[in-house]
């Protein structure tokens, strides 16, 4: 891969994300931003201490070394706290027993990063909550802190997968949302599948030849997707000209379709300070073009169409993901 990329903050971008209203820009950081007074008297650990639906929530926290984190006085957190009832799911689903063989499984160090996935670095009441992307405090191999999807579409869901059955539990360091389900961290693939406006895309990698899935969800090397959201989509069926989607993948083909995506994959972990003007080799084996002008950062295709990163640093377990409002195209020829 050609190495075009350098540090430099993709600021209007960033401010395209969507999440918790309350979260600032050092939230990203997994930094609070308050002073830990809430209206609770007791901290977070005591909160779940005091609670038996939370008892293996605070086994686990203990042989995560975790307790002291959640006791800080000086912290401001957000915890999506699961119950007795989550945690056994979670172990019959993957087969194990109980929290020893949970933690055998997953290792000290695996059990507090997806404990760690459950917290955020500020406190966020119910009221502040809105769709979209939002860092917790778990970090993947490249020590970047991993993303959650919060849907507030019919209550609020967690990835797809968890949803808040009780929310604004106050302590005097942040605030707990019981949940119903254990969260685990996500592939990009698995960041983008719970996500609505990215239906387009998670329809056309279900319908490509050469499986691109398998792609966005192998967790043995990293890589970046840049993820065309639905009006993305609907500007490429504009650009060509074309009735809908469908008979874009009729024109160029389930392996032409496969080609395409693959174009939208850069073979290494690029965040949005990496980034400067050039060109980029993707998994396509082709390369785009990226310009930087008045902080937009824009990508140029083989056709000489345009994409605008309009939201960045969307951080999954194998990688990372930038949205962008246009599908580029290699050559299909």
């Amino acid at each position: 891969m050609k190495k075009v990329f350098n540090r430099m903050f993709l600021v209007a971008a960033i401010a395209g994300t969507g999440f918790f209203t309350a979260c600032s820009d050092d939230d990203d950081n997994g930094n609070g931003n308050g002073n830990g007074n809430g209206n609770g008297a007791e901290t977070i650990a005591d909160v779940a201490a005091g609670n038996e639906d939370f008892s293996i929530l605070v086994d686990a926290l203990t042989r995560a070394n975790l307790v002291d984190a959640v006791s800080d006085a000086n912290a401001n957190l957000t915890v999506f706290a699961p119950t007795n009832d989550a945690f056994t799911s979670l172990l019959g689903d993957l087969g194990l027993s109980d929290l020893d063989a949970l933690e055998a499984a997953l290792g000290t160090e695996g059990l507090a990063n997806v404990l760690l996935y459950h917290v955020l670095g500020t406190k966020v009441m119910a009221s502040d909550v809105t769709t979209g992307y939002v860092s917790s405090l778990a970090t993947n191999d490249n020590d970047n802190n991993l993303s959650m999807y919060i849907s507030t579409s019919g209550g609020v869901s967690i990835n797809g997968s968890s949803n808040v059955v009780t929310t604004d539990i106050e302590a005097s360091n942040g605030v707990i949302h019981v949940i119903d389900a254990v969260i685990l961290p996500q592939t990009i693939l698995g960041l983008v599948g719970p996500n609505n406006d990215f239906d387009a895309l998670v329809t056309a990698v279900s319908v490509a030849d050469n499986n691109p899935g398998s792609i966005l969800d192998d967790e043995t090397s990293f890589i970046t997707l840049f993820a065309p959201s639905n009006a993305g989509f609907d500007q490429l069926v504009s650009d060509l000209g074309a009735a809908d989607l469908n008979d874009v993948v009729a024109t160029v083909g389930t392996d032409g379709l496969f080609t395409v995506l693959a174009y939208h994959i850069v073979p290494a972990d690029v965040r949005s300070s990496d980034v400067q003007a050039g060109s980029v080799t993707t998994a396509a084996g082709q390369d785009f073009t990226v310009a930087i002008q008045n902080g937009n950062v824009e990508l140029t295709d083989t056709e000489n169409r345009t994409a605008t990163v309009t939201t960045v640093d969307i951080t999954g377990t194998n990688g990372t993901i930038h949205i962008i409002d246009n599908v580029i195209l290699p050559d299909l020829n």
